[in-house]
């Protein structure tokens, strides 16, 4: 054994200890109320979910077998819930203060259950993985939204097995608003453009993962970039002010994003919903499960025109821990790929865009997005020591 096999093997058996013992108990019992619902709970969103094996087109003209959710809304306002049009689970859009039950049903043949990524929920709606359910099993979500508007999204989270699932497929955006986000009068509807951004390898149109330790251990980095689901992704647009709110659903992958024109991106938004005040920036650096919401000023544009959203280079660290929170990636990677090209801080391109049409917009970027003091020290242990990192 050489020193690189033997130092691979050691991180590994680490792993596998601290996950072993960290005190979860696999075959805990769950209340009733995790498979039938709470008695009593009346909710205004009212939904159905289901995880199972499909085929999807992402190659032009092929198809790919995918893992993929599907829901179908029992009760609740219009627009609670928008077919993605792609292998990715479908749209959940959800009001601050809403009482929301989802009625989640496991068709795979592998045990899982959903983790609502960024979202404050009891422990036992959050997903956690000892709240696995085996294949033909349900799971009944009840909880009240009490996050500030934002974007957040839903994935599996089984132990060990959640990059693979998600690699298949598994993943879902999910909005929360409210008041405030509502007076700003941000760009919607075609205006409102989300963007989920994987990087996936495929073998005769079929996904390919994991390839050996190494990939395991540092993170898998794929040689395709797909947008909502697609190779190849191009946005025809006009003139306009666009809000994209983008995910960065790899399992490794960083990226580093800007326009090929050198038009700044305004940010309104990050993980924890709207930011205080605008920020402008020439590019943005965005790690696997990180969400970013911007504004992008298209008004100086020529109708006819075109651009490019790419990923700049930069230099990646000779290695990183991968397995980290998902196994096999999501939070990690190495300047290294399997399967050739676009290694870790490579440059290439993420979407074209076609601008078609002028368009005159009357939407003005607020100077002011949220109410100062948002984030509330009372709570911490050291409110009076508050570090600022940059």
């Amino acid at each position: 054994m050489n020193r690189r096999e033997f130092l691979t093997s050691t991180a590994l058996a680490a792993m596998a200890v601290s996950l072993r013992s960290s005190g979860i108990p696999s075959g805990m019992s769950l209340p009733d109320s995790s498979t039938h619902g709470t008695t009593g709970f009346v909710p205004d969103v009212d939904l159905e979910l289901s995880a199972k094996p499909t085929s999807n087109e992402i190659l032009p003209g092929l198809m790919t077998g995918v893992w993929s959710y599907r829901g179908r809304l029992l009760q609740g306002r219009a627009g609670t819930l928008e077919e993605s049009g792609s292998y990715l689970g479908p749209t959940i859009r959800l009001h601050r203060g809403d009482r929301v039950r989802i009625r989640f049903r496991n068709e795979l043949p592998d045990s899982t259950i959903v983790h609502w990524h960024g979202l404050t929920v009891p422990a036992l709606m959050d997903g956690h993985p000892r709240l696995v359910i085996a294949s033909g099993k349900d799971y009944v979500y009840e909880f009240e939204v009490r996050n500030r508007a934002g974007q957040y999204w839903y994935h599996p989270h089984p132990d060990q097995r959640t990059g693979a699932q998600i690699y298949r497929g598994l993943a879902g955006l999910l909005f929360v608003h409210d008041e405030e986000e509502a007076s700003l009068r941000l760009p919607s509807g075609e205006n409102e453009i989300p963007l989920v951004i994987q990087d996936r390898a495929f073998q005769s149109n079929e996904l390919v993962y994991i390839s050996g330790r190494m990939d395991a251990m540092t993170g898998f980095l794929g040689d395709k970039i797909l947008v909502n689901g697609k190779t190849d992704h191009e946005l025809t647009l006009s003139t306009g002010v666009y809000r994209l709110r983008i995910l960065n659903a790899s399992n490794s992958r960083i990226y580093k994003l800007a326009w090929s024109n050198k038009i700044p991106f305004t940010i309104i938004g990050t993980d924890g919903g709207l930011l205080e005040k605008p920020l402008r920036k020439p590019y943005l650096t965005i790690s696997p499960a990180e969400r970013v919401d911007v504004l992008v000023d298209l008004s100086n544009e020529a109708a006819g025109s075109s651009l490019e959203l790419r990923s700049g280079g930069f230099h990646a660290a000779q290695m990183m821990m991968g397995r980290g929170m998902m196994g096999g990636g999501m939070m990690g990677g190495m300047s290294r790929n399997t399967y050739g090209g676009l290694e870790q801080g490579s440059e290439f391109k993420i979407l074209s865009v076609r601008v078609v049409k002028k368009e005159k917009s009357n939407f003005r970027i607020p100077n002011r997005l949220s109410q100062p003091g948002f984030r509330n020290l009372n709570g911490a242990e050291s409110p009076d020591k508050a570090r600022v990192f940059n």
